[in-house]
């Protein structure tokens, strides 16, 4: 061992450690979590403004998260124990009405970007699935856009050539 240093944990123990997500990878040890601690880290995490919402906070906070469940049965509730607003913390989430997905195709005709089911899931996942959601189909959508076939198959990327020869070897 070097003078200084903490002893190394044997190995089931330092898997034990890592899986009860409260191992400090730093230093080697385990945080103890204290319903004044978890509230200070939250109070440290809101100051430097990042989001406290779950998606945010499971990126490298997540033994805070599940400390603060432990302790205040629920991440909101840790949140508001630390005193700050709700309101403040989440972002509203904008509902997916039938307009707005109506105008977010539309946009997209505009910009000359794809509407066909594949390109769309690819790049708009959420923009399909309320799609199918309020209009049954994502052509039913497309339709109440205003959308053609021909606008679709104009809009559509190429596709690619699955050829087996390669171009290298195609006759000149």
């Amino acid at each position: 061992m070097l003078m200084g240093m903490p002893p190394i944990p044997e190995q089931n123990e330092l898997k034990d450690l890592k899986k009860s997500k409260q191992y400090n990878s730093d230093k080697g040890t385990r945080t103890r979590w204290t319903e004044a601690l978890i509230i200070s880290r939250i109070r440290e995490v809101h100051a430097t403004g990042r989001p406290l919402n779950r998606r945010s906070m499971d990126n490298g906070y997540s033994d805070l998260v599940i400390a603060a469940r432990r302790h205040f049965g629920s991440w909101d509730a840790a949140i508001q124990a630390a005193g700050l607003v709700l309101t403040r913390v989440k972002k509203p989430r904008k509902k997916w009405t039938d307009e707005r997905i109506v105008e977010a195709i539309r946009i997209r005709i505009q910009e000359e970007k794809p509407v066909n089911y594949k390109a769309v899931a690819t790049e708009e996942e959420k923009l399909i699935v309320a799609g199918r959601r309020n209009f049954g189909s994502w052509k039913a959508a497309l339709q109440a856009a205003g959308v053609t076939k021909q606008e679709v198959d104009r809009l559509r990327p190429p596709r690619k050539k699955t050829g087996l020869i390669p171009d290298s070897f195609k006759d000149e």
